[in-house]
């Protein structure tokens, strides 16, 4: 069911409120979860800028990278892997969206939850798809 339109950022404007924080500098990844949350109601996009940190491990890093704690601001982690610049927009916007609706609907990663069964692991990885496909379809929607 497609929802009648909610107000949305610009990809300009998700850019400007991130001033590069949101994503640590990187301005593949910043261009890329602009457009991503572009396509999600604003009060999605504000809980996000509020509540996230987007880190990609870029290969000219090397093995590895420190975040300090001053930058996690009592923030949320989504990592994602440098091979989503490679996919085609829609794919790696999917993505993004998804891990997005992870942290919205507030999922704990299942290797973090004892007992977690791979039922409970599967209905979250349901959930989030539904819902990273609910706002694409209403962006698609609010686009025509």
């Amino acid at each position: 069911m497609v929802k009648r339109s909610e107000k949305r950022y610009t990809p300009e404007e998700v850019w400007q409120a991130d001033g590069g924080i949101l994503t640590l500098g990187e301005d593949e990844l910043r261009a890329l979860v602009s457009v991503a949350l572009s396509r999600v109601p604003q009060r999605v996009s504000d809980r996000v800028l509020r509540g996230c940190l987007f880190v990609m491990a870029k290969y000219e890093w090397g093995r590895a990278t420190f975040i300090p704690k001053e930058l996690l601001r009592n923030k949320c982690v989504i990592a994602l892997s440098e091979k989503l610049l490679d996919e085609d927009s829609d794919s790696a916007q999917q993505t993004v969206l998804h891990e997005v609706a992870h942290f919205y609907l507030g999922h704990m990663p299942s290797g973090l939850v004892s007992g977690c069964s791979d039922d409970h692991e599967s209905r979250l990885e349901e959930e989030a798809d539904l819902l990273a496909e609910q706002w694409l379809q209403e962006s698609r929607h609010d686009n025509r």
